[in-house]
């Protein structure tokens, strides 16, 4: 159960009680926590791209969903970070590959 905006308690969606899970356990996360448990990938570009790279070969994602305003970040710093990502990381991915999926 999860607290809507109206302040009610509200039942988490069937399948997505991982969703409130995570809001619950990030709300009280600190940042260098985070960081720590590499639940974020942040950094320079090159570390970024690597880290993204090391995960893809051992989760075999083949999209990327970035969350970039995190905390209240500043405009110019979000928009500076989705420059970074556009200019520096995804064209090192491009030619990435996932692994093959395991055969059944």
């Amino acid at each position: 159960m999860g607290e809507t905006a109206c302040g009610r308690e509200e039942k988490a969606v069937k399948s997505y009680e991982m969703y409130t899970a995570f809001r619950d356990v990030a709300s009280t996360a600190s940042w260098d926590m985070l960081l720590e448990r590499e639940a974020v990938i942040c950094g320079e570009p090159d570390w970024v791209a690597e880290r993204l790279r090391a995960y893809q070969k051992v989760y075999g994602f083949t999209d990327l969903l970035c969350w970039t305003r995190l905390g209240g970040l500043d405009h110019r710093k979000v928009l500076r970070s989705m420059e970074l990502m556009r200019d520096n990381v995804i064209p090192r991915l491009r030619d990435s590959q996932p692994p093959p999926p395991p055969e059944v």
